[in-house]
C-alpha cells in the first residue's frame, strides 16, 4: 500500500473537482495537503491544512509525508488521474531493481517501449514531475526534500538530492496515470517566476544531514574464534564510551547481529535523554566476517560522517572532538590505534595496508560510493577500505582515541 500525498490550493470549484477525480481515482490512502482554503474538505481522503503567507511547494510535500505512516509514500500534483494497479506495479518494480524512487508514466506525455522500467534522472521523462513514489527508507540518505525554491524546479532540487546519496530513481512503463497538466493553473503561479526560479536553483543544494557522525557498532556476544572474552561487559564499556564523549553531535546505530543480548544492553543503557539519538537494529545472524551487518547500519544513518567502533574496544572521551576538527576538505580519514598487549597500552601505527588497517581507524562521507554488500570473510575490512582508496582526497589524523583490545 502507497500512502498517497495530494497537493491543492482550491480556488475554485473547478480546481476542487479536478482534486476529487485524483482521490477517487487513486485507490491508496490520500492525504491532500491544502494550501488556500480552510473551509474545503475532500471525500474519501484525510484533508490536512498547510496555509502559509508565502507559498512553498516541497514545504507542503514534507509536511503531507510527516502525517504518513506506510513503507511507501507518493507525493502528486492534483492534475493526476490514475488507472487501475499503477500502485501495485510500481512498487513490483522498485523492489525487483533496488530503487528507492519511481515514477509512473503517463500515456499522453511519454513515449512508448517494451521496457519495463527506464533509469533517470531528466525531470518530465524518467522523472515525472511531482508524480513520484519513494521507499521510506529514501530520507535516511538525503534526510527531508530541500525548500530552497517556491515552486518552479522544486522537483529539480529533489532530483539534485538523490542524485548526490546515489539514490537510483525509475520511471515504470506499466504503472498508468494521465497529467492534465493543471498544476500551476491551480496554484496559480505565474510563468514569469521561472526565470527568478533559475537563479535560485544555480546555488548548489546541499543534503540536511541530521548529525555529524553516524557511529555504527555490530554486536553479537556469543564467542567465536580469536574474540576478545566477556563480550557482554566490553559492549557495554564501548557504549558508555560513546555517551561520555565531549563531542555530543552524533548519533549511535547498534546492529545486534541476532543477537538477543545485544538488544537487552540497549535496553540497560537507552533512556529519556538519549533514546531520540541512541538506537538498536536486530538482523538476522550473519555468518562471520558479514559485510552485511555494517551496512545495514550505513543505511539507517542520518549523519554526514561515518565512523565505526567495536564491541570490544572503546574510546577516549575526546576520541571525536579530535577528529571533528581535522575532517577538513576531505572525504574520508583514518588514524593510529591504542593497543593493549596485556601490560600496558603501545601506539600502534596504521598504515593502509591488509593487516595493518581494520574498520575501526577509519571514518568517511556517509554519501561516498562505498558498500559493504559482497565484503564478507577473512580481510572484509581492508576491502572496503580499498573502495574508500579510490577517493585520493584523505588524511591521516592525529591525536585519535581509539583503544582496541586485542593483544599486539
Amino acid at each position: 500500500m502507497i500512502d498517497v500525498v495530494i497537493i491543492a490550493g482550491t480556488k475554485n470549484k473547478d480546481i476542487e473537482t479536478m482534486t476529487q477525480n485524483a482521490i477517487d481515482s487513486c485507490g491508496c490512502n490520500v492525504y491532500v495537503v491544502e494550501t488556500f482554503d480552510k473551509k474545503v474538505k475532500y471525500k474519501g481522503c484525510k484533508t490536512v491544512y498547510y496555509i502559509k503567507k508565502k507559498f512553498n511547494y516541497n514545504k507542503a510535500v514534507n509536511f503531507g509525508i510527516s502525517k504518513t505512516k506506510s513503507q511507501y509514500i507518493g507525493f502528486f500534483n492534483n492534475d493526476v488521474v490514475f488507472e487501475k494497479g499503477w500502485d501495485k506495479e510500481i512498487i513490483k518494480q522498485m523492489k525487483k531493481h533496488g530503487a528507492l524512487s519511481a515514477s509512473p508514466t503517463c500515456r499522453k506525455s511519454h513515449v512508448k517501449t517494451k521496457k519495463e522500467v527506464i533509469q533517470g534522472y531528466e525531470v518530465r521523462r524518467q522523472v515525472a514531475g511531482w508524480a513520484i513514489v519513494v521507499d521510506r527508507n529514501i530520507f535516511y540518505k538525503i534526510g527531508k526534500i530541500n525548500t530552497d525554491v517556491d515552486f518552479w524546479l522544486s522537483d529539480n532540487v529533489y532530483v539534485e538530492q538523490i542524485k548526490q546519496a546515489d539514490v537510483k530513481h525509475i520511471l515504470v512503463t506499466n504503472s498508468k496515470v494521465l497529467h492534465l497538466d493543471g498544476g500551476s493553473k491551480t496554484l496559480d503561479i505565474s510563468t514569469n517566476k521561472r526565470e527568478l526560479t533559475q537563479g535560485q536553483y544555480k546555488k548548489k543544494v546541499k543534503i540536511d544531514f541530521k548529525y555529524k557522525f553516524s557511529i555504527v557498532m555490530p554486536s553479537f556476544c556469543g564467542m567465536y574464534g580469536t574474540c576478545a572474552p566477556d563480550r557482554e561487559n566490553l559492549l557495554r564499556r564501548a557504549l558508555k564510551s560513546i555517551l561520555t564523549q565531549t563531542y555530543k553531535d552524533y548519533e549511535i546505530i547498534l546492529v545486534s547481529d541476532g543477537c538477543d543480548k545485544t538488544v537487552d544492553i540497549y535496553r540497560e543503557l537507552v533512556s529519556d535523554e538519549n533514546k531520540d539519538y541512541f538506537k538498536c537494529l536486530k538482523i538476522p545472524k550473519q555468518e562471520i566476517f558479514s559485510g552485511q551487518v555494517r551496512q545495514s547500519g550505513i543505511i539507517n544513518a542520518v549523519g554526514e560522517w561515518v565512523i565505526y567502533l567495536d564491541s570490544d574496544d572503546y574510546w577516549g572521551e575526546n576520541h571525536l572532538k579530535n577528529i571533528e576538527s581535522q575532517l577538513i576538505d576531505i572525504d574520508w580519514a583514518y588514524m593510529d590505534e591504542n593497543l593493549w598487549n596485556g601490560k600496558e597500552w603501545r601506539r600502534k601505527d596504521v598504515i593502509l595496508q591488509m593487516g595493518r588497517a581494520g574498520t575501526s581507524s577509519i571514518v568517511h562521507k556517509r554519501l561516498l560510493k562505498a558498500s559493504w554488500t559482497g565484503k564478507n570473510g577473512y580481510a572484509h575490512d581492508f576491502r572496503f577500505i580499498e573502495d574508500l582508496m579510490k577517493y585520493p582526497n584523505y588524511k591521516k589524523i592525529k591525536k585519535g582515541e581509539y583503544y582496541i583490545m586485542h593483544l599486539a
